[in-house]
């Protein structure tokens, strides 16, 4: 019964945890992106008489790095906040500390 649970219930959060995955890919995939631009050879070369725009291009990359920390951060709240809720459902319904745990990990490795 207790694989049953996990399994629907993986089923019913695979919606937001695609969500949270593909947030997490876009914004790693940024974060690199910005740095491989600023410290390419090839930018620095091109802007030699631009010695502004590596300072520029480090303080976009601490601007994005911020939001995208605030977007990560929101992001893994809300679901620690859905699945405190489903687990906060289970010890209401009577559900031991030690199954519900078995359930995490079931959900986990599903």
């Amino acid at each position: 019964m207790l694989g049953k649970l996990a399994i629907r219930n993986v089923k019913r959060s695979a919606k937001d945890y695609i969500i949270y995955l593909i947030t997490i890919i876009i914004s790693f995939s940024l974060i690199f992106a910005l740095n491989l631009i600023s410290t390419s050879e090839v930018i620095a070369n091109l802007s030699k008489g631009l010695d502004v725009f590596q300072y520029v291009m480090y303080f976009i990359n601490t601007i994005a790095l911020g939001v995208i920390c605030f977007l990560i951060n929101y992001t893994t709240k809300f679901i620690f906040e859905k699945r405190s809720k489903e687990f906060g459902m289970y010890s209401l319904l009577g559900i031991k500390k030690q199954k519900i745990n078995k359930c995490f990990f079931l959900k986990v490795y599903y």
